[in-house]
Protein backbone atom coordinates (compact mmCIF):
# COMPACT_ATOMS: atom_id res chain seq x y z
CA UNK A 1 0.00 0.00 0.00
CA UNK A 2 1.46 3.37 -1.01
CA UNK A 3 0.41 7.02 -0.99
CA UNK A 4 1.95 9.96 -2.78
CA UNK A 5 1.79 13.56 -4.03
CA UNK A 6 -0.57 12.43 -6.79
CA UNK A 7 -3.37 12.24 -4.14
CA UNK A 8 -3.85 8.50 -4.75
CA UNK A 9 -3.64 5.48 -2.46
CA UNK A 10 -2.43 2.46 -4.41
CA UNK A 11 -2.51 -1.24 -3.53
CA UNK A 12 0.16 -3.51 -5.03
CA UNK A 13 0.51 -7.28 -5.08
CA UNK A 14 4.19 -7.95 -4.44
CA UNK A 15 3.85 -11.45 -5.91
CA UNK A 16 2.70 -10.03 -9.25
CA UNK A 17 5.39 -8.66 -11.57
CA UNK A 18 5.02 -5.19 -13.02
CA UNK A 19 4.45 -1.69 -11.73
CA UNK A 20 0.68 -1.46 -12.07
CA UNK A 21 -1.34 -1.36 -8.81
CA UNK A 22 -4.06 -3.89 -8.15
CA UNK A 23 -6.35 -1.09 -6.96
CA UNK A 24 -6.21 2.68 -6.86
CA UNK A 25 -8.20 4.60 -4.26
CA UNK A 26 -9.23 8.14 -5.19
CA UNK A 27 -10.75 10.86 -3.03
CA UNK A 28 -8.11 13.05 -1.43
CA UNK A 29 -7.79 16.54 -2.89
CA UNK A 30 -4.17 17.18 -1.82
CA UNK A 31 -1.00 15.14 -1.37
CA UNK A 32 -1.15 12.17 0.97
CA UNK A 33 1.51 12.02 3.66
CA UNK A 34 0.69 8.79 5.50
CA UNK A 35 -1.11 5.49 4.95
CA UNK A 36 -1.38 2.65 7.50
CA UNK A 37 -3.09 -0.71 7.87
CA UNK A 38 -5.22 -1.61 10.87
CA UNK A 39 -3.14 -4.06 12.97
CA UNK A 40 -6.13 -6.34 13.67
CA UNK A 41 -8.52 -5.72 10.73
CA UNK A 42 -6.12 -6.08 7.86
CA UNK A 43 -8.55 -5.14 5.11
CA UNK A 44 -8.94 -1.63 6.59
CA UNK A 45 -6.54 1.17 5.69
CA UNK A 46 -6.35 4.83 6.77
CA UNK A 47 -4.70 7.67 4.85
CA UNK A 48 -3.93 11.21 6.05
CA UNK A 49 -3.60 14.13 3.67
CA UNK A 50 -2.81 17.80 3.27
CA UNK A 51 -6.53 18.27 2.53
CA UNK A 52 -6.92 18.07 6.36
CA UNK A 53 -8.87 14.79 6.22
CA UNK A 54 -8.37 11.13 7.05
CA UNK A 55 -10.02 8.68 4.69
CA UNK A 56 -10.76 5.06 5.53
CA UNK A 57 -10.62 2.42 2.81
CA UNK A 58 -11.37 -1.29 2.54
CA UNK A 59 -8.97 -3.26 0.39
CA UNK A 60 -11.61 -5.98 0.00
CA UNK A 61 -14.27 -3.51 -1.19
CA UNK A 62 -14.66 -0.89 -3.88
CA UNK A 63 -12.31 2.05 -4.33
CA UNK A 64 -14.42 4.67 -2.57
CA UNK A 65 -13.85 5.71 1.05
CA UNK A 66 -15.61 3.68 3.73
CA UNK A 67 -15.71 6.88 5.77
CA UNK A 68 -14.13 10.33 5.91
CA UNK A 69 -12.87 11.80 9.17
CA UNK A 70 -13.04 15.58 9.12
CA UNK A 71 -13.14 17.91 6.17
CA UNK A 72 -14.09 21.43 5.22
CA UNK A 73 -17.12 22.61 7.16
CA UNK A 74 -17.15 19.54 9.43
CA UNK A 75 -17.11 20.30 13.15
CA UNK A 76 -13.97 19.30 15.10
CA UNK A 77 -11.96 18.66 11.94
CA UNK A 78 -8.24 19.18 11.64
CA UNK A 79 -7.58 22.65 10.29
CA UNK A 80 -4.16 21.88 8.81
CA UNK A 81 -2.22 19.03 7.19
CA UNK A 82 -2.65 15.58 8.74
CA UNK A 83 0.63 13.87 9.52
CA UNK A 84 0.45 11.18 12.23
CA UNK A 85 -1.91 8.18 12.18
CA UNK A 86 -2.24 5.25 14.59
CA UNK A 87 -4.93 2.63 15.05
CA UNK A 88 -5.75 1.57 18.61
CA UNK A 89 -5.45 -2.24 18.54
CA UNK A 90 -7.81 -2.79 21.47
CA UNK A 91 -10.56 -0.56 19.98
CA UNK A 92 -10.70 -1.70 16.33
CA UNK A 93 -12.90 1.19 15.18
CA UNK A 94 -10.76 3.91 16.79
CA UNK A 95 -8.03 5.90 15.04
CA UNK A 96 -5.68 8.58 16.37
CA UNK A 97 -4.48 11.40 14.13
CA UNK A 98 -1.99 14.24 14.57
CA UNK A 99 -1.81 17.43 12.54
CA UNK A 100 0.02 20.65 11.87
CA UNK A 101 -2.77 22.32 13.86
CA UNK A 102 -1.01 20.91 17.00
CA UNK A 103 -3.95 18.68 17.96
CA UNK A 104 -4.37 14.94 18.36
CA UNK A 105 -7.83 13.62 17.57
CA UNK A 106 -9.57 10.31 17.98
CA UNK A 107 -12.11 9.16 15.38
CA UNK A 108 -14.71 6.43 14.97
CA UNK A 109 -13.74 5.14 11.53
CA UNK A 110 -17.08 3.36 11.04
CA UNK A 111 -18.82 6.67 10.44
CA UNK A 112 -16.11 9.33 10.57
CA UNK A 113 -17.37 10.77 13.87
CA UNK A 114 -14.99 12.78 16.03
CA UNK A 115 -14.62 11.30 19.54
CA UNK A 116 -12.22 13.67 21.33
CA UNK A 117 -9.27 16.02 20.89
CA UNK A 118 -6.04 16.69 22.77
CA UNK A 119 -4.48 20.13 22.66
CA UNK A 120 -1.34 19.60 24.78
CA UNK A 121 1.16 20.22 21.99
CA UNK A 122 1.85 23.77 20.79
CA UNK A 123 3.13 22.94 17.30
CA UNK A 124 2.87 20.35 14.50
CA UNK A 125 2.29 16.74 15.61
CA UNK A 126 4.33 14.40 13.44
CA UNK A 127 4.20 11.01 15.13
CA UNK A 128 1.95 8.85 17.32
CA UNK A 129 2.79 5.37 18.55
CA UNK A 130 1.02 2.94 20.90
CA UNK A 131 2.77 1.19 23.79
CA UNK A 132 3.53 -2.44 22.75
CA UNK A 133 2.13 -3.96 25.97
CA UNK A 134 -0.32 -1.30 27.20
CA UNK A 135 -2.75 -0.71 24.33
CA UNK A 136 -4.38 2.36 25.88
CA UNK A 137 -1.10 4.25 26.36
CA UNK A 138 0.42 6.20 23.49
CA UNK A 139 3.20 8.70 22.86
CA UNK A 140 3.32 11.62 20.44
CA UNK A 141 6.14 13.78 19.10
CA UNK A 142 5.90 17.32 17.86
CA UNK A 143 7.77 20.19 16.30
CA UNK A 144 7.49 21.85 19.72
CA UNK A 145 10.47 19.56 20.58
CA UNK A 146 8.49 17.50 23.11
CA UNK A 147 7.47 13.86 23.36
CA UNK A 148 4.30 13.43 25.39
CA UNK A 149 2.56 10.34 26.73
CA UNK A 150 -1.18 9.94 27.16
CA UNK A 151 -3.65 7.30 28.27
CA UNK A 152 -7.03 6.64 26.65
CA UNK A 153 -8.91 6.50 29.91
CA UNK A 154 -12.42 7.90 29.71
CA UNK A 155 -13.65 5.45 27.09
CA UNK A 156 -12.54 2.35 28.97
CA UNK A 157 -13.70 3.05 32.52
CA UNK A 158 -16.43 0.39 32.37
CA UNK A 159 -13.94 -2.16 31.03
CA UNK A 160 -11.47 -1.36 33.79
CA UNK A 161 -14.14 -1.69 36.47
CA UNK A 162 -15.28 -5.03 35.06
CA UNK A 163 -11.83 -6.59 34.90
CA UNK A 164 -10.14 -5.00 37.92
CA UNK A 165 -12.91 -5.35 40.49
CA UNK A 166 -12.93 -9.14 40.79
CA UNK A 167 -10.69 -12.18 40.41
CA UNK A 168 -13.30 -14.46 38.85
CA UNK A 169 -15.11 -13.39 35.69
CA UNK A 170 -18.77 -14.17 35.00
CA UNK A 171 -20.47 -14.55 31.59
CA UNK A 172 -21.21 -10.82 31.35
CA UNK A 173 -17.54 -9.96 31.75
CA UNK A 174 -16.38 -12.68 29.37
CA UNK A 175 -18.78 -11.28 26.77
CA UNK A 176 -16.66 -8.12 26.76
CA UNK A 177 -13.84 -10.10 25.11
CA UNK A 178 -14.56 -10.83 21.45
CA UNK A 179 -12.94 -11.18 18.06
CA UNK A 180 -11.99 -7.97 16.20
CA UNK A 181 -14.79 -8.24 13.63
CA UNK A 182 -17.52 -8.43 16.27
CA UNK A 183 -15.85 -5.74 18.39
CA UNK A 184 -15.74 -3.50 15.33
CA UNK A 185 -19.45 -4.03 14.61
CA UNK A 186 -20.73 -3.69 18.19
CA UNK A 187 -22.36 -0.31 18.82
CA UNK A 188 -22.38 1.38 22.21
CA UNK A 189 -20.03 -1.06 23.93
CA UNK A 190 -16.26 -1.25 23.97
CA UNK A 191 -14.88 -4.79 23.80
CA UNK A 192 -11.40 -6.17 24.22
CA UNK A 193 -10.25 -8.03 21.13
CA UNK A 194 -6.45 -8.19 20.86
CA UNK A 195 -4.41 -11.40 21.31
CA UNK A 196 -2.96 -9.88 24.50
CA UNK A 197 -6.44 -9.37 25.98
CA UNK A 198 -7.49 -12.93 25.13
CA UNK A 199 -4.27 -14.25 26.68
CA UNK A 200 -4.85 -12.38 29.96
CA UNK A 201 -8.47 -13.46 30.26
CA UNK A 202 -7.56 -17.06 29.45
CA UNK A 203 -4.88 -17.03 32.15
CA UNK A 204 -7.40 -15.66 34.65
CA UNK A 205 -10.12 -18.19 33.82
CA UNK A 206 -7.70 -21.13 33.92
CA UNK A 207 -5.94 -19.99 37.12
CA UNK A 208 -2.55 -19.56 35.44
CA UNK A 209 -1.58 -16.54 37.55
CA UNK A 210 0.54 -17.21 40.64
CA UNK A 211 -2.01 -15.56 42.92
CA UNK A 212 -4.68 -12.84 43.03
CA UNK A 213 -2.09 -10.07 43.32
CA UNK A 214 -0.25 -11.34 40.25
CA UNK A 215 -3.52 -11.22 38.28
CA UNK A 216 -4.32 -7.74 39.57
CA UNK A 217 -0.87 -6.50 38.53
CA UNK A 218 -1.17 -7.96 35.02
CA UNK A 219 -4.57 -6.39 34.34
CA UNK A 220 -3.58 -3.07 35.90
CA UNK A 221 -0.49 -2.87 33.71
CA UNK A 222 -2.65 -3.71 30.68
CA UNK A 223 -5.16 -0.92 31.33
CA UNK A 224 -2.94 1.73 32.92
CA UNK A 225 0.42 3.45 32.47
CA UNK A 226 2.00 1.14 35.01
CA UNK A 227 3.89 3.72 37.07
CA UNK A 228 4.43 2.32 40.58
CA UNK A 229 2.15 -0.70 40.07
CA UNK A 230 4.90 -3.24 40.72
CA UNK A 231 5.94 -1.44 43.90
CA UNK A 232 2.32 -1.17 45.06
CA UNK A 233 1.81 -4.90 44.48
CA UNK A 234 5.03 -5.77 46.31
CA UNK A 235 3.86 -3.66 49.27
CA UNK A 236 0.55 -5.56 49.33
CA UNK A 237 2.48 -8.83 49.23
CA UNK A 238 4.56 -7.71 52.21
CA UNK A 239 1.44 -6.74 54.18
CA UNK A 240 -0.03 -10.14 53.34
CA UNK A 241 3.10 -11.85 54.65
CA UNK A 242 4.54 -12.66 51.22
CA UNK A 243 7.84 -10.81 51.50
CA UNK A 244 9.45 -10.18 48.09
CA UNK A 245 13.08 -11.14 47.61
CA UNK A 246 15.52 -8.40 48.57
CA UNK A 247 17.43 -9.16 45.36
CA UNK A 248 14.39 -7.95 43.39
CA UNK A 249 14.23 -4.58 45.18
CA UNK A 250 16.10 -1.75 43.47
CA UNK A 251 17.78 1.09 45.34
CA UNK A 252 15.24 3.77 44.41
CA UNK A 253 12.15 1.60 44.70
CA UNK A 254 9.26 2.53 46.98
CA UNK A 255 8.96 -0.11 49.72
CA UNK A 256 7.01 -0.75 52.89
CA UNK A 257 8.46 1.10 55.89
CA UNK A 258 8.95 -2.18 57.73
CA UNK A 259 11.43 -3.29 55.05
CA UNK A 260 13.65 -0.22 55.27
CA UNK A 261 16.10 -1.63 57.81
CA UNK A 262 16.41 -4.95 56.03
CA UNK A 263 16.98 -3.31 52.65
CA UNK A 264 19.54 -0.85 54.06
CA UNK A 265 21.46 -3.67 55.76
CA UNK A 266 21.47 -5.73 52.57
CA UNK A 267 22.79 -2.74 50.65
CA UNK A 268 25.57 -2.25 53.21
CA UNK A 269 26.70 -5.87 52.90
CA UNK A 270 26.64 -5.60 49.10
CA UNK A 271 28.74 -2.42 49.13
CA UNK A 272 31.19 -3.88 51.59
CA UNK A 273 31.94 -6.87 49.36
CA UNK A 274 31.65 -5.16 45.96
CA UNK A 275 34.61 -4.63 43.66
CA UNK A 276 35.52 -1.47 41.81
CA UNK A 277 34.73 -3.07 38.45
CA UNK A 278 31.20 -4.00 39.53
CA UNK A 279 30.58 -0.39 40.60
CA UNK A 280 32.21 1.35 37.65
CA UNK A 281 30.36 4.48 36.46
CA UNK A 282 28.53 4.74 39.79
CA UNK A 283 28.99 6.93 42.85
CA UNK A 284 30.68 3.97 44.57
CA UNK A 285 33.49 3.23 42.11
CA UNK A 286 36.11 4.08 44.76
CA UNK A 287 36.60 1.64 47.65
CA UNK A 288 36.57 4.39 50.30
CA UNK A 289 33.19 5.65 48.98
CA UNK A 290 31.73 2.14 49.06
CA UNK A 291 32.89 1.53 52.61
CA UNK A 292 31.64 4.93 53.81
CA UNK A 293 28.19 4.31 52.36
CA UNK A 294 28.15 0.80 53.81
CA UNK A 295 29.05 2.22 57.24
CA UNK A 296 26.27 4.82 56.96
CA UNK A 297 23.73 2.11 56.19
CA UNK A 298 24.88 -0.02 59.12
CA UNK A 299 24.52 3.04 61.38
CA UNK A 300 20.99 3.74 60.11
CA UNK A 301 19.93 0.20 60.94
CA UNK A 302 21.46 0.16 64.40
CA UNK A 303 24.24 -2.28 63.54
CA UNK A 304 26.88 -0.38 65.52
CA UNK A 305 29.44 -3.17 65.63
CA UNK A 306 29.57 -3.40 61.83
CA UNK A 307 29.71 0.42 61.62
CA UNK A 308 32.67 0.56 63.99
CA UNK A 309 34.51 -2.27 62.21
CA UNK A 310 34.48 -0.24 59.01
CA UNK A 311 35.27 3.11 60.61
CA UNK A 312 38.05 1.96 62.92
Amino acid sequence: MTACNDRLVALYDKSTPGLNPVKTFEGHTAKIYNVIYSPILQSIVASGSDDNTIRIWRTDGDCTPMSICGGEGVKNSHTQNVRALAFIPEIPFALLSGSWDATIKMWDIRNGNHLWSLTDHCSDVYGITLHPDRPFVFASCSRDTSIRTFIIDGFIQSLKINFLSTKEFDDAQLALVDNPVNAFATKGTFKLCSPKAHQLVNMATTNKFADELDQMLAFNEFFNQGDGLQEFTDTLRFVAGKTPSLDAITENEVIHVAQLAEVAAAKAVKLQSATGMSMVNTAYAKKEDRLQEAANNFLRTGQFREFCEIQF
